[in-house]
């Protein structure tokens, strides 16, 4: 806890003294300094990391590119021509441009451009990139970086410039493609990008390879392919996923013309017409496109055509050209070309017998003049008559045969060609490695340069010379000089999967080294000047073998393997001999030995993954947390047997990899930027200088690194080795599969491991670490292809740089550090020279080689074959073989001891029998055990029940297959097929093979159903409703009329246009009259005329053209989706029930031939009593039913069915094996064959004797058969044919039993020994004819029965072919239905959206009609109080009439009748009354006038002189009475006048509404006659009989 607290501390004042003063900085430095030293004499516990010093990283060029052994033999079109004369050329080798001479020199003659990405370029990267444009400069961008305030190599020498030029660029993860100008002046490369920035296409001269331009952003993470023009003025460039970019590019000017998006998968090429810069061609997978660059109004355009496959199958495009008629011809995958007119295909070409032109795929097509070349995966190049390809051909497939054709090789896979400077001399890239120079005019082939293939998975490097040898997938086995750049050996084997060479110890020439590889197999080889000897080919593993490592001592040799298990063999002499194997527990993937070679380190899991791949674990709670390391103690092996099987016991410890402080606070946080948006506090002071226990990679290495997952469970062990000096276990652990990478060192206590240093070396993950050969360096390989170099163990300086396209899968060292040898998964294998590199260090293998004599070993025989046993499986082999051969051996004595035995046994028996009766032992004695046969028995018993009790399972699981198969097959199906024969003719019947309705079907049924119901309801009721909702408004409407007049109106007004009215009444029945007059006389109509003409009025009904413009479509016809939903769904209804009834005919009529067969089976027996009493034999007719009547029964066996079939396949069996066997089996069957002949003979008289009519005292009757019909006795027995021909029933007729008179038949050789009377026989005679009668009587009954059968039958078929012609004519209705109904489903939308507008129209006027009924309602009650007022107003006016008609009263008439009609001055009126009279004054004038309303005054009710003061008091009180009447007459106006304006208000919206309805109906009837016009585009099939055509002739 002390040292951690102190850590930490320390941590916090190296972070001050970067932002504080260089006086307290260096005082801070004094300080961490003392307490290391204190520190390192502490105890160290296993979860604190101790203090170590800042790194400094060395300067770019420290460590220079010398040479590249590699070629990326897989890549498409990674070859290109840098001179006329093709000798020198350019290629892509992971993140550099390789410039090689093929003729001056070889692999000596190279030059490289590097794109190479450090950590001083990731730390400065951004900005040079932002500034320049990410121009190529001349001089290196790396220079050291400062930490701690000084400069790395500040003292050191210059160095001299290396051997080659070298350019660097920083932010590249590989080249994707490299194209050459015409002129041969400059060449492209386009590059892959990782980061943020987009890479670029860089423009180089050529031959000074000086930078020439960038063209930047042309794609977001790299290239594809990129091309010339023919005239060299413009670029083109296909980016790779996820963009898929073409763009083309005016590179002079370095800007671009035109850019679109390819296609959405993977491009792999692009070319400019050769005629035409205009015009483009891309390709790829599933696609071709042809490009025009087009101007239009918005400017210039790439428009694109995709070529359309048509009737051809899709296929992936690779390779194609252009004809010189301006057609396009392409290979696909399948090995034919197409030749594209436009963008459709004109025609396939293929070879005669229908032959592809290649076997697979073909890659490159080129034209020559008149001849076109392909080259393709089966290796062949073949020369093509482009004439004969460019003919016109009406067919779409072309025959042709090639001109000429030529081989590369069995093996060789062709990616790319380069035209060589005369006619036919070409250099091809082989995909499997190599470069050949083929003359195809010569039929030469010569391999110019032998380059790998795939990725390396094992390298090593000789201790004593410069030699370097390398394994990979392709199983090719390659020594190098990696001094003189040379090539030694190549031998080929099986897939490699790692190599190690062998130390001093082992070889002291340092020429021997050891390879595993993917079968298992351990080989170990001696190099020789001369040739690779083999010293041994093992096969210690069933998988492939991961590690291979010396021991120190020299005398053991080790391998892991990803079956679990290390081998482990004796080295001596030059020979390896098998000791034993040990289980690990896990794949190995690190495997090392401690200096004494007494212990095995070991390290378990899958390798880190590869740049770009996600990892995810498909169980995280299985992931072990914390890695583990294994060490195995080995036993004395003298001590160990190994003669039964090579698995020996060992001694295992297993240590866990602790977590440190730093591991466990800081959780990686996933992003290619993690240590750039850390907090600034934790993050490293300087560039790739971890401070203390660094807990961040340094910003400048976790800047390059790859997105990782911050998954603390999948950290992983990618090397672990000891250390000789001091004994100390260093591990390469990743944090996760993406890193960062971190280098621990352990020692053991107390059984644990206690971390003594911890130093983040990568961001990345490490995929391979290790150490020099004097332990001073550390150098590691990592995932996203770069490698560092570091100072061990201070970790003071580091170096590192990325160089391969992919993870590296080996790092080695020259011994004395003067070069660091690569390789990796992308198949290149790189050399550089160090700062230590010295030339009289250096010991080429030529001189070494020179001086070495070869060993006294003898070659070693290889291993060939894939199914060798391993040495395991050959000891265990040997020792089951060994137990067989000695279980053989105890039966053979035990057989021999038996026969012994029984010998005795007999000779005793033998000599029993001479003895006398009385001597002779009894012979139950004899038994020599007597509970043998019990035994027996049981044990058979026990053995039939055990295989009962093993077949069991099987015997379910058949059964439950079956029950499966019948469920899928049998158990939807309503009605099976049967077939119901007739018994008289070859007629027949059968059911419809109908299926269940599903139970959605029947749900549909019933929705429909029910729907129908409902709507049949709703109809029923409607007109109900509808006539008492007319009664009802006929009856308001009289009432408005009569009230609302009546309110309008006064007494007299009304009066009159109550006449006005009734004057037109009279009109208008005048008017009617006289047009009755002119009505013709119905009874001169023809009475047939006048029927026709009704019921056509009624039935007939109006049938306009549905095809008319103005058609208009029925309420009742319009229909929807759902309409045609139900038709469809009743329609299958209607089929499925019409299936349905004629299969119940047709089983109904089944069952009546099966009651008919069991009556002729029961009168069958009684003829059969007739002709026992008869004396005659006959064949009688006995029918069955066969199985495809009955096919219900076929799944149902009986026991005896299975006996009858196995007894008949084993008389098959019988049958075939004595054919097989021959006259040899004929002759060994002699003994039977009198016997056999002898049951044949019988067997033969019998069938005789029945068939044969036999003569007898009766008269013979013969049963009638059906021709043609199998016999048997019942429906369940299987068919049998009649032994002899059945007569038909025709010939029933000429038989006795149709004679008038009997024949009676005497048997041959009856005689009778008794003379019978004449009564007798007389009696017999009658008897005889009796019997004869009661069998016609049968057999007429029995035609009878079939005659009827058949009829029956006969008029089912005949019903059936009108049923089936009815069925045929609904399926085709099903189908226009079906596709009306995907018609109206497009419809559905919008034909809803206007029903639910004219469904939303109706309801508003529906609305505002019962509003208005309402007030119509609420108005009749006021009307007719209105019409009570005036009635008693006018009874009022009435009464005064009577008063002053009086003689008393008559001379005051005129002033009595203005004091009624005056109106006084009212003192209780009331303010309401007011308002309702000024309302009433209101009125219009005529109806005031009406009314007579008069002004009110104050004046008095004078008596008029003589006039009786009664009659005054009279006329007031009816004045009174009058003026309530009034003021109640005035109340119900206004009321009546609201109701009213609020109905005319009313009245307006449904007018108004009117109008929004008849539109919401003219939209829905536009387009329901839309929709029918479509309807009416669909073919209707209609069925026409025969008789209805008829041809007219001219």
């Amino acid at each position: 806890a002390e040292l951690m607290a102190e850590a930490e501390e320390q941590a916090e004042q190296a972070g001050q003294a970067e932002q504080a003063p260089p006086e307290a900085a260096a005082a801070d430095s004094t300080t961490s300094a003392k307490k290391d030293d204190a520190a390192a004499t502490e105890p160290t516990e296993t979860s604190a990391a101790p203090v170590v010093p800042r790194a400094k990283e060395l300067a770019a060029a420290s460590i220079t590119l010398d040479h590249c052994f590699g070629f990326e033999s897989g890549r498409r079109y990674n070859l290109v021509h840098a001179d006329a004369a093709c000798n020198t050329v350019l290629y892509a080798a992971g993140c550099t441009v390789q410039v090689r001479n093929l003729v001056a020199g070889g692999d000596a003659e190279q030059r490289h451009i590097a794109f190479n990405t450090t950590t001083a370029d990731a730390a400065a990267g951004a900005a040079e990139e932002g500034t320049t444009g990410g121009a190529a400069v001349s001089t290196p961008l790396l220079s050291p970086t400062e930490g701690d305030g000084g400069t790395a190599d500040a003292q050191s020498p210059p160095r001299p410039p290396p051997p080659v030029l070298a350019k660097s660029f920083h932010a590249c993860f590989g080249v994707g493609a490299i194209a050459m100008h015409p002129s041969l002046n400059y060449f492209a490369v386009g590059e892959k990008g990782g980061g943020t920035q987009p890479p670029p296409i860089r423009i180089f001269e050529y031959p000074s390879l000086a930078p020439a331009g960038v063209l930047p952003s042309g794609a977001q993470r790299g290239y594809t392919h990129l091309c010339f023009s023919a005239s060299g003025a413009k670029l083109a460039s296909v980016a790779s996923a996820p963009d898929f970019t073409l763009t083309v590019w005016d590179w002079q000017r370095q800007a671009i013309l035109l850019r679109t998006k390819a296609f959405s998968q993977d491009v792999v090429r692009v070319a400019f017409s050769p005629s035409d810069e205009g015009s483009l061609t891309s390709s790829g997978v599933g696609h071709i496109i042809f490009w025009k660059m087009a101007r239009t109004f918005t400017g210039l355009k790439l428009q694109g055509e995709i070529g359309k496959f048509g009737q051809f199958e899709l296929s992936d495009i690779y390779g194609f050209s252009e004809l010189p008629s301006g057609n396009v011809i392409s290979g696909n995958e399948f090995g034919t070309f197409y030749v594209w007119e436009g963008r459709n295909i004109k025609c396939e070409v293929t070879r005669p017998g229908g032959r592809p032109c290649h076997d697979g795929p073909i890659e490159l097509v080129f034209v020559e003049g008149n001849v076109v070349l392909s080259g393709g995966h089966d290796g062949f190049i073949r020369r093509w008559d482009a004439d004969a390809i460019e003919s016109p051909s009406a067919e779409n497939t072309l025959v042709i045969e090639p001109l000429s054709e030529l081989r590369l090789g069995t093996s060789v896979q062709i990616k790319a060609m380069i035209k060589g400077p005369d006619a036919g001399h070409w250099l091809v890239q082989d995909g499997n490695g190599g470069l050949y120079k083929v003359s195809v005019k010569d039929q030469k082939v010569d391999l110019a340069l032998p380059l790998p293939a795939g990725p390396i998975r094992g390298m090593d490097v000789s201790h004593s010379c410069t030699l370097m040898a390398t394994v990979g997938s392709d199983g090719a086995v390659r020594v190098h000089d990696y001094a003189l750049r040379a090539l030694l050996h190549v031998s080929r084997f099986s897939a490699g999967t790692c190599l190690r060479w062998a130390p001093p110890v082992v070889d002291s020439r340092g020429l021997t080294f050891a390879t595993g590889h993917a079968d298992g197999v351990f080989r170990a080889f001696y190099c020789s000047r001369s040739h690779l000897m083999l010293l041994a080919a093992l096969k210690p593993h069933t998988m492939p073998i991961t590690q291979i490592e010396y021991s120190p001592s020299g005398k053991l040799l080790a391998t892991g393997s990803d079956d679990g298990t290390v081998f482990f063999l004796a080295v001596a002499d030059a020979e390896y001999t098998p000791l034993g194997f040990v289980q690990a527990g896990g794949i190995v993937t690190s495997l090392s030995w401690r200096p004494d070679s007494s212990r095995v380190l070991l390290c378990f899991g899958p390798a880190p993954p590869a740049a770009g791949a996600i990892v995810v674990p498909k169980d995280k709670s299985k992931v072990e947390k914390d890695p583990v390391l294994v060490e195995l103690t080995l036993q004395d092996w003298s001590e160990l047997d190994t003669t039964a099987s090579f698995e020996v016991p060992v001694t295992r410890k297993d240590y866990t990899i602790p977590r440190s402080e730093s591991q466990t606070a800081a959780t990686p946080t996933p992003g290619p930027t993690a240590a750039a948006e850390a907090p600034s506090s934790a993050a490293p002071p300087s560039a790739g200088a971890p401070s203390t226990a660094v807990k961040q990679p340094s910003a400048a290495i976790a800047a390059t690194a790859l997105p990782q997952l911050a998954d603390a469970g999948l950290r992983s062990v990618a090397s672990a080795f000891f250390l000789r000096k001091e004994g100390a276990t260093v591990t390469a652990v990743n944090e996760s599969p993406r890193g960062p990478g971190v280098v621990c060192i352990y020692a053991v206590q107390d059984d644990r491991l206690a971390l003594k240093l911890e130093i983040p070396v990568s961001g990345a993950a490490i995929t391979f670490a290790c150490l020099s050969d004097n332990e001073d360096t550390l150098l590691c390989g990592l995932a996203d292809g770069s490698f560092c170099t570091w100072d061990f163990p201070q970790f003071t300086q580091y170096w590192c740089g990325r160089y391969h396209d992919g993870p590296v899968s080996q790092i080695r060292a020259h011994k004395d550090l003067c070069y660091i040898i690569t390789s990796g998964s992308d198949g290149n294998t790189f050399s550089f020279k160090t700062p230590l590199y010295d030339p009289a260090k250096i010991i080429n293998s030529a001189k070494f080689m020179a001086e070495v004599q070869p060993p006294a070993a003898q070659q070693a025989d290889d291993i060939t074959s894939a199914t060798v046993y391993s040495l395991q499986e050959a000891k265990i082999k040997q020792k089951a073989d060994k137990m067989c051969e000695e279980a053989e051996h105890r039966k053979a004595s035990m057989r021999q001891e038996l026969v012994s035995l029984r010998e005795q046994f007999l000779k005793l028996l033998h000599e029993h029998e001479k003895l006398l009766e009385d001597q002779r032992v009894p012979s139950e004695e004899w038994r020599v055990d007597t509970d043998l046969e019990q035994r027996i028995a049981v044990e058979t018993q026990a053995k039939v029940d055990m295989v009962r009790k093993e077949l069991a399972w099987e015997s379910e699981y058949k059964e439950l297959a079956l029950q499966k198969l019948k469920d899928r097959y049998l158990t939807g199906i309503d009605t099976d097929r049967i077939v119901v024969l007739a018994f008289n003719s070859d007629c027949s019947v059968a059911t419809f093979g109908l299926a269940k309705l599903s139970a959605a079907t029947k749900k549909k049924i019933a929705v429909v159903h029910s729907l129908m119901e409902k709507e049949e309801d709703t109809k029923k009721s409607v007109p109900a409703q509808k006539a008492g909702k007319q009664a009802e408004k006929l009856a308001t409407t009289v009432r408005l009329e009569g009230g609302t007049k009546l309110g309008h109106q006064s007494t007299s007004t009304m009066q009159q246009r109550i006449e006005e009215r009734k004057r037109q009444r009279q009109q208008r029945q005048q008017a009617w009259e006289l047009f009755k007059l002119g009505e013709p006389n119905d009874a001169i109509d023809d009475p047939e005329d006048v029927e026709t003409i009704r019921s056509a009025q009624k039935n007939m009904g109006d049938y306009p053209l549905k095809m008319s413009p103005d058609y208009r479509v029925p309420d009742n016809q319009r229909i929807n989706a759902d309409k045609k939903r139900r038709q469809k769904i009743l329609l299958e209804e209607s089929i499925f029930q019409l299936k349905k009834t004629f299969n119940s005919r047709v089983l109904a009529l089944r069952d009546r031939k099966v009651a008919l067969i069991d009556k002729i089976c029961r009168w069958n027996e009684e003829v059969r009593e007739l002709n026992k009493k008869l004396g005659v034999q006959e064949t009688l007719f006995a029918p069955s039913l066969e199985q495809r009547e009955v096919p219900e029964k076929r799944l149902k066996y009986t026991p005896e069915d299975v006996t009858a079939f196995a007894k008949k396949q084993a008389q098959q069996a019988e049958a075939r094996k004595k054919k097989g066997l021959g006259d040899r089996a004929l002759m060994m069957d002699d003994g039977h064959s009198d016997e056999a002949d002898a049951n044949t003979a019988d067997k033969a008289k019998t069938e005789k004797a029945d068939s044969s009519p036999r003569k007898s005292t009766a008269p013979s009757i013969t049963m009638s058969g059906l021709p043609g019909k199998d016999s048997k006795l019942s429906a369940p027995m299987p068919v049998k044919k009649a032994t002899t021909a059945s007569p038909s029933l025709l010939s029933l007729r000429a038989s006795p039993l149709f004679m008038p008179s009997p024949v009676v038949r005497i048997r041959k050789g009856v005689t009778s020994s008794n003379t019978s009377s004449d009564l007798e026989q007389l009696e017999k005679k009658i008897l005889g004819m009796r019997y004869l009668h009661e069998k016609q009587e049968i057999s007429q009954r029995i035609q009878q029965e079939i005659g009827t059968f058949d009829e029956d039958l006969n008029t089912l078929r005949k019903a059936k072919f009108h049923l089936e012609a009815d069925l045929k004519v609904a399926d085709m209705k099903m189908l226009l239905l079906f596709q009306e109904l995907s018609l109206l489903k497009d419809f559905e939308k919008q034909d809803t959206t206007l029903n639910e507008t004219l469904k939303a129209r109706r309801n508003e006027k529906a609305k505002f009609v019962a509003q208005a009924e309402e007030l119509s309602e609420k108005l009749a009650p006021l009307v007719e109080e209105m019409t009570k007022t005036v009635q008693q107003v006018k009874e009022l006016e009435d009464e005064l009439s009577k008063l002053l008609v009086a003689p008393t009263a008559t001379a005051f008439a005129e002033a009595l009748t203005k004091t009624f009609e005056r109106t006084p001055k009212r003192a209780n009126k009331t303010a309401a009354a007011e308002q309702d009279l000024d309302e009433e004054k209101d009125l219009d004038a005529d109806e005031f006038d009406d009314y007579d309303t008069e002004e009110e005054d104050d004046e008095p009710d004078a008596l008029p002189a003589g006039c009786d003061p009664a009659l005054l008091r009279r006329v007031l009180e009816l004045r009174e009475k009058k003026l309530a009447l009034d003021e109640t007459r005035l109340e119900l106006r206004r009321q009546t006048d609201k109701l009213k304006s609020e109905i005319e208000a009313t009245s307006k919206k449904v007018r108004v509404m009117d109008v929004s309805l008849a539109e919401a109906e003219r939209n829905l009837q536009n387009y329901q006659l839309m929709k029918q016009q479509k309807l009416n585009e669909l073919i209707v099939v209609v069925a026409q009989e025969y008789h209805k055509i008829l041809q007219f002739d001219d």
